[in-house]
């Protein structure tokens, strides 16, 4: 064996993520998606009479990810895995509890040496899998030379070591925020 990864669940995701959408409903929080990616997904949505009598997108888009209908729509489903990529990225790499990690699954592989390797859409369409992340797992990597610098790193530096995919993703959250 030479390479040594995991296949982990993103336990809090969807939670977070609702209450980022209810923070946009409200009118407290109008960056996680683009202009172009609301667009989009309200033009597939605009024959939709959920929508139309909502009046409100974010409403809309609240009820599609908590009853996890989105995923039986093909254009909605490809149209969120952008924006759903990206949130879940923040929601690994930038978002903190007390410094470290705000996924507590994050956090166990982060304090053993991982990084945040890869975000894989749709790798797990279980309905634990759609409730807990919307379908999205993740890859920690071990690299075995790094293992003692990165947990260091992360205990006593808060720094998280991530591949590029995921550093990606988390630059176009933070310029969204």
């Amino acid at each position: 064996m030479n390479t040594f990864s995991t296949l982990s669940p993103i336990p809090g995701f969807r939670t977070w993520l609702l209450s980022k959408i209810q923070s946009c409903k409200k009118g407290e929080d109008s960056n996680i998606l683009k202009q172009t990616e609301e667009e989009h997904l309200i033009s597939i949505l605009q024959d939709d009479d959920i929508l139309i009598k909502s009046k409100n997108f974010y409403e809309h888009l609240y009820n599609l990810i908590s009853n996890n209908s989105w995923i039986e729509n093909e254009l909605l489903a490809n149209a969120l895995q952008t924006p759903l990529m990206r949130l879940c990225a923040q929601y690994l790499y930038l978002e903190k509890r007390r410094n470290f990690a705000f996924d507590s699954v994050a956090n166990f592989h982060l304090r053993n040496g991982a990084s945040i390797w890869r975000i894989n859409w749709l790798a797990d369409l279980s309905p634990r899998g759609l409730t807990n992340s919307c379908g999205l797992m993740v890859n920690y990597r071990y690299f075995i030379e790094n293992l003692e610098t990165n947990s260091t790193s992360y205990q006593e530096d808060f720094h998280i070591s991530a591949g590029d995919q995921v550093m990606q993703l988390s630059s176009q959250a933070k310029n969204l925020t």
